[in-house]
């Protein structure tokens, strides 16, 4: 017969055997289904989709608004001369002229030539006189920029196209009692006052400076 001491430890055995909590190490609770795996950290939110060259492209930054068209500077375009002239006669010379910094700087562009009278004209009826002229030995005196021929309301290089090329002035001693001033006859078929003018008629010469305006270049 056993003794009651060897019952009770064989129930405390039995007691710590079947007690025993299921083994926390295993893989089934701590597998790769957990919250702390990749899918969340995945490339997808971190790609380039948000950092790529759409935005950062060549477009805005062409060439389309830094064109040939940009001009170095403003300068003052006109025409001067001096002459022999009066009714009937006129010998002399004139300069189309483009001078930088507003006329302040020095010849961008300047063409000299001389100017001949034609014929007079008696339907300026203001004027003291006006002359047909016609200009001859075109010399570009001053080229230095690469479009003075279209600058200068040539149209060409070879300025020599000016030569047998015709203008009319007409001159007005006291234009509205105070000034004296020459005149052209443009292409609108009327006589138009073009700038202020010096004459000293007691030795026929005339001296002028027509400024035209400002044009960039």
């Amino acid at each position: 017969m056993r003794s009651p001491w060897t019952w009770l430890l064989a129930i405390t055995l039995t007691l710590a055997l079947t007690g025993c909590p299921t083994d926390d190490d295993d893989d089934t609770g701590d597998d790769d289904t957990s919250a702390d795996d990749d899918t969340g950290d995945d490339d997808t939110g971190d790609d380039d989709t948000g950092d790529d060259d759409t935005g950062d492209d060549d477009s805005a930054d062409d060439d389309t608004g830094d064109d040939d068209t940009t001009t170095t500077g403003t300068g003052l375009l006109g025409r001067s001369g001096t002459a022999t002239a009066g009714p009937g006669i006129y010998n002399g010379t004139e300069d189309i002229y483009l001078v930088a910094e507003k006329g302040a700087g020095d010849d961008v562009c300047r063409v000299s030539y001389d100017l001949t009278a034609t014929g007079v004209r008696d339907d300026c009826t203001d004027c003291d006189w006006a002359l047909d002229l016609e200009r001859s030995g075109a010399t570009a005196v001053v080229w230095d920029h690469a479009d003075c021929g279209n600058l200068l309301n040539i149209g060409s290089d070879d300025v020599t196209v000016l030569d047998g090329t015709a203008v009319s002035y007409g001159y007005i001693d006291e234009y509205f009692g105070h000034a004296s001033v020459l005149t052209e006859y443009t292409a609108n078929q009327t006589w138009e006052v073009v700038g202020f003018a010096s004459y000293d008629a007691s030795g026929g010469t005339l001296v002028y400076d027509l400024e035209d305006g400002f044009i960039g270049y």
